[in-house]
Order: C-alpha cells, then sequence, then structure tokens
C-alpha cells in the first residue's frame, strides 16, 4: 500500500483536471495560489500530481474555479465499456434484423386484413 504522502493516479487526474479548468478560465497559478494561501510553486506541484490537495484546499479550487468538486475528481467506478467483437456485432444486427423484419411482417399481414 503507497504511504499517505504518495501521490496517486486519482491525485494526478485532479491536478491535471484543476490545471485545465484553471487555464481555460485564464487564471494563473499565482491567483489560484493567493486563494489557497501558498506559492504558485506550490498550486505546480497540485496540478502536477507532485503534491496532493487537502479536502479544505480542494473545495476553495473548486469554489475557485466555479465547479463543483466532483467535477475535479476522474469518474472512478465507471468502467470503460466493453467493446464488442465481431461476432457479437453480427448476432446482435441479426437479431434486430430479425426483429424488424417480423414486425413488418405483422403490418402487412394487418394491412392485408383489414382490406379484406
Amino acid at each position: 500500500m503507497a504511504s499517505p504522502k504518495t501521490c496517486t493516479p486519482t491525485d494526478m487526474a485532479i491536478g491535471r483536471r484543476i490545471a485545465a479548468l484553471r487555464s481555460a478560465r485564464r487564471h494563473s497559478q499565482t491567483a489560484l495560489g493567493n486563494v489557497l494561501g501558498v506559492s504558485f510553486q506550490q498550486v505546480q506541484k497540485y496540478e502536477t500530481g507532485k503534491n496532493k490537495l487537502s479536502a479544505g484546499r480542494l473545495i476553495a479550487v473548486a469554489q475557485f474555479l466555479g465547479v463543483k468538486v466532483k467535477d475535479l475528481a476522474p469518474d472512478v467506478g465507471e468502467p470503460e465499456p466493453r467493446k464488442l467483437t465481431i461476432e457479437e456485432l453480427r448476432a446482435d444486427y441479426l437479431r434486430a434484423k430479425a426483429a424488424y423484419e417480423a414486425g413488418v411482417r405483422l403490418e402487412l399481414q394487418a394491412g392485408v386484413e383489414g382490406i379484406n
């Protein structure tokens, strides 16, 4: 298990999101540092994932950027959708085609019966 001071991939992802949002809003690292009470070098360390942010500072960053704290966090627990194999895609296509054709047959049948 990593030590409490070791930055994790999640810490690094949060830092990248902070940097992207800060840049998009045209805020400097110095401006963010002033809000947090730290130097721009410390902000740089947060953004590169070299240092972790405390919960209180994470909230302050979110407020400064005008986002919710959850917007800074990576999508955890949402796995990437599994890519279907060609066989699975073919089977899905054939099922959909059969269902469509069955529906068309029923509509045609109902139409013919309505004529009689």
